[in-house]
């Protein structure tokens, strides 16, 4: 196990994934910060797959696919987005095809649970000011 991590392949515990939901967008540089991101969790959780909601792929509901097909028991979804709304309250779980907290995957049922937003956290204002600070410097 990773530090920090969760149960991962080995010593026959619970197998726990982490899928990482993002938008997407028509933009090809959206995946290589989606990319980024999955490299930065992978330092904490071992099976870590992206995945959107449109636009680019996979889709979500192929990167749960992918963790099950892996070994996942359970998955963690970790939304990339600052608050909550209609995606994460309606989108990703239809789309996911979760019901009562789980998700069935070839006659498979799998815990699901959906992370909490990004909200207001004062990590994110720091690396706001941070950029501010940078593009105040051009002015």
């Amino acid at each position: 196990m990773r530090p920090g991590g969760t149960p991962g392949l080995k010593g026959g515990k619970e197998v726990r994934g982490i899928l990482l939901a993002l938008h997407g967008s028509k933009d090809p540089s959206w995946s290589e910060v989606a990319e980024g991101y999955r490299r930065l969790l992978s330092e904490h959780f071992e099976l870590v797959e992206v995945g959107y909601l449109e636009y680019n792929s996979p889709s979500l509901r192929e990167a749960l696919e992918a963790l099950v097909s892996k070994g996942a028991d359970s998955i963690v979804v970790v939304p990339l987005f600052i608050s909550l709304g209609t995606h994460l309250k309606e989108d990703l779980p239809r789309t996911l095809g979760i019901t009562g907290g789980y998700a069935e995957l070839n006659g498979r049922k799998v815990s699901v649970k959906i992370a909490d937003p990004i909200g207001v956290d004062a990590r994110v204002a720091e690396v706001l000011v941070e950029r501010a600070r940078g593009a105040a410097k051009s002015l």
